[in-house]
């Protein structure tokens, strides 16, 4: 699997904004659980050693595969700012249907701090208006990571996501019931 990076570039003559590659990301397996995505953001970005917080997006089609990654933030040893313009941008350049927010916290605490919840909540109305369904945010930090539901150690056995109980995840937001990224009731892994 090839999953690019882009930067937002602006074209001198027209002074738009278009998306640039600028890295391919090679992995071996899908990004079909949270685990295997928090692998491959470490893997290739080293979000888990990092000394400062960054912040991207995965950003993925209607079938949840991936279209592409964006560092949308790159800040200090306990905080980074994200722009709501740049997430917009894009969401809307790459084309996603759904995206995975993700960043690091250098602490190690996997915690999401008020400033985290504030931030995914001005995103969340960002990826609304936007009608992008932002699935999840995964904070990474050392062997750990959380997505707000569970925490799990890193060198824990891979999940099967066959043998999980699906209502333990159900994660209820305002607008609809929602399913977490990998537990799709019409797919098989």
């Amino acid at each position: 699997m090839i999953i690019n990076q882009y930067i937002i570039l602006k074209d001198k003559e027209t002074k738009l904004p278009y998306l640039c590659k600028i890295k391919e990301c090679k992995w071996n397996n899908k990004l079909n659980s949270y685990k295997k995505i928090v692998d491959f953001f470490n893997h290739t970005f080293y979000m888990n050693l990092a000394d400062e917080e960054y912040v991207y997006i995965l950003s993925l089609d209607t079938q949840m595969q991936p279209i592409g990654i964006f560092q949308v933030s790159h800040g200090t040893a306990s905080t980074s700012y994200c722009n709501k313009r740049e997430v917009a941008l894009f969401l809307v350049l790459s084309g996603a249907n759904n995206f995975i927010l993700l960043h690091n916290h250098p602490s190690g605490v996997v915690k999401m701090s008020e400033d985290d919840m504030a931030s995914i909540n001005k995103i969340q109305k960002v990826a609304t208006t936007l009608g992008v369904n932002y699935v999840q945010d995964l904070v990474i930090g050392g062997d750990k990571f959380n997505n707000g539901i569970y925490c799990e150690e890193l060198d824990t056995d891979e999940m099967n996501m066959n043998d999980i109980n699906e209502n333990e995840f159900l994660y209820d937001r305002e607008d609809d019931n929602w399913l977490p990224f990998g537990l799709h009731k019409d797919k098989e892994d």
